[in-house]
């Protein structure tokens, strides 16, 4: 843990996200979120085809979920890696 005291004052703490020696997730409800929303959208597309929606709408919400999973691509891999991650990776 790193902290910086600056005139007496605490003006920043560093924890590492480190458990048990097991790195943790730090974005775990916001990736959460994400992937309820992406399973909100699946849901969306699949009633639209059942009540045959006109194409744009299918469109439009293919793109949200399109967009929905490159942003739980990133958020992951913004992620810190566990040592067998980083061996099954080389």
């Amino acid at each position: 843990m790193e902290i910086k005291v600056k005139k007496g004052n605490v003006t920043h703490i560093n924890i590492p996200h480190i458990i048990n020696n097991k790195q943790v997730m730090r974005n775990r409800s916001l990736i959460t979120k994400k992937l309820e929303q992406l399973d909100t959208t699946l849901t969306t597309l699949q009633q639209i085809v059942n009540r045959q929606e006109p194409i744009q709408v299918y469109k439009s919400n293919i793109i949200k979920a399109k967009d929905l999973l490159e942003d739980l691509q990133s958020m992951i891999e913004m992620e810190p890696m566990s040592t067998g991650e980083t061996k099954f990776k080389q």
